[in-house]
């Protein structure tokens, strides 16, 4: 879809959450982000790729957990 926003009106800045990562950093604009929660331990399986660290439950929901850094092959 197209952002028929007047250049005008639109913002200028961008507030976010800067995640330092082993060779770089990632800005995650807040709008991407529902909630910090606290480290819990993940579930694991030996057959999954090296970027999906395990699952987590959250909220009645069970997520995955993954690694920026190996799934940009770092």
């Amino acid at each position: 879809m197209l952002d028929q926003t007047p250049r005008s009106s639109r913002r200028n800045t961008l507030t976010g959450l800067l995640l330092p990562l082993s060779d770089r950093c990632l800005v995650l604009p807040n709008v991407a982000v529902a909630e910090l929660i606290g480290y819990q331990a993940c579930t694991a399986s030996p057959d999954q790729p090296a970027w999906l660290l395990g699952w987590i439950d959250w909220r009645s929901q069970r997520l995955p957990l993954l690694s920026f850094e190996a799934a940009c092959g770092g």
